[in-house]
C-alpha cells in the first residue's frame, strides 16, 4: 500500500465533517418528532455526505498524481506510479457511481410506475418528512370496540384532511361537489381525526386497486355520533374496471386492511345476495332487509 499514509491522512482530514454533520433533524427543541421517515433522511443524508467525500478523495488524488506526473523527471518509476495512482483513482470513483446507479434503479423499478416516484410526486431519494414539532402534533386516539369515544377533540381542518387525501391520491366524493360539514349534500372533512384520516390512507395503501373512495365524512345528517366527532367514515371503491360496483376481493382486501389499522369495518349494500357473499368471506355485512339499514342506497364500507 504505497499511498496508504495519503488515504490515512484524507480520512482524519474528512472524518470530523461527519461527527459534526446535521444529518439528525428531529427530536431537538423546536424540531419535528423522529419518526421512521427521518431514519430515511438521515440515511439518504448520510449516503450523499459519502459520494460528495470520495469526490474530494477523488480530487486530491488527480492533484497530487499530476503533480508526480509532472515532477517525475526521467523516472521510469515515479512516473509509473503516478500513472497507477490515477488508474486507482478513477477505477474507485466508477465502482462508487456504478453502485449508487444499480441501488437507483432497483428501487425505481420497485415503485409504482417504474420511474421513481411515490404517488406520482415524491423521488425515493428525496424524502420529505413532517416539520411537526412534538407541541404541535395530534395525539390521536386509537379506537377499540365498535362504538368510538364521544369528544375526542376537534380534529383537522378541512384544508389538511383534503390536502392529504389528495397527496395520496384518495378521491372525496358528494353530490354536491363540496366538503361542507354543514350541508348534508357535502362530504365533510373538517373535524377529522388523524388517526381516522392515517387509517383510511392505510387502507389506501394496502389496496391500490381498490380505488378507495371517502363518500361520508363529518357532515350533518348522520344518526352516529362518530361521524360529528370525526372518529368514523364511509368509503366506497371505484374498480379499475370502471364497472362501479366492488369485487368481492376488493371488499375482502378493504376488510382485511381496516381490521390491520385496529379498525371495524361493516359492508352495507342494497343486495343481499352481495351481503351473503361477503359473509362468506369473512365480512361483517349488512343489506337493506335487514333491521336498521333500510336507508341503504349503495354498497359502502362504514369504517368505525
Amino acid at each position: 500500500m504505497k499511498h496508504a499514509k495519503l488515504y490515512i491522512l484524507l480520512t482524519l482530514t474528512l472524518l470530523p465533517t461527519l461527527v459534526f454533520a446535521d444529518f439528525v433533524t428531529c427530536g431537538g427543541a423546536g424540531e419535528p418528532m423522529c419518526t421512521e421517515c427521518h431514519f430515511v433522511q438521515m440515511a439518504n443524508g448520510i449516503v450523499k455526505w459519502l459520494i460528495g467525500v470520495l469526490m474530494v478523495v477523488f480530487a486530491v488524488l488527480i492533484v497530487v498524481a499530476g503533480f508526480k506526473l509532472v515532477t517525475s523527471g526521467g523516472n521510469p518509476g515515479a512516473k509509473e506510479d503516478a500513472k497507477n495512482m490515477i488508474a486507482n483513482a478513477i477505477i474507485g470513483i466508477i465502482i462508487v457511481l456504478a453502485a449508487w446507479l444499480m441501488v437507483d434503479t432497483v428501487m425505481k423499478g420497485l415503485l409504482i410506475g417504474g420511474d421513481g416516484r411515490i404517488d406520482g410526486k415524491l423521488f425515493w431519494s428525496k424524502i420529505e418528512c413532517s416539520s411537526l414539532t412534538a407541541s404541535q402534533a395530534p395525539r390521536p386516539v386509537k379506537l377499540s370496540g365498535s362504538q368510538p369515544p364521544l369528544g375526542v377533540g376537534t380534529g383537522r381542518s378541512e384544508s389538511w384532511v383534503k390536502g392529504r387525501f389528495d397527496d395520496e391520491g384518495i378521491v372525496v366524493l358528494a353530490s354536491g361537489e363540496c366538503t361542507d360539514p354543514s350541508q348534508r349534500q357535502c362530504t365533510g372533512l373538517a373535524g377529522m381525526q388523524t388517526e381516522t384520516v392515517e387509517d383510511i390512507v392505510d387502507i389506501h395503501l394496502a389496496c391500490p386497486e381498490c380505488g378507495v373512495v371517502v363518500t361520508a365524512g363529518t357532515e350533518i345528517g348522520h344518526t352516529n355520533a362518530c361521524h360529528r366527532n370525526g372518529t368514523c367514515v364511509d368509503i366506497d371503491c371505484r374498480p379499475a374496471d370502471n364497472s362501479g360496483k366492488c369485487s368481492l376481493s376488493n371488499i375482502t382486501s378493504i376488510h382485511s386492511a381496516a381490521s390491520a389499522s385496529g379498525r371495524r369495518a361493516v359492508y352495507e349494500t342494497q343486495d343481499c345476495a352481495e351481503r351473503d357473499a361477503a359473509r362468506a368471506a369473512g365480512v361483517e355485512a349488512y343489506c337493506s332487509s335487514d333491521s336498521g339499514y333500510g336507508h341503504i342506497t349503495g354498497g359502502h364500507f362504514s369504517i368505525y
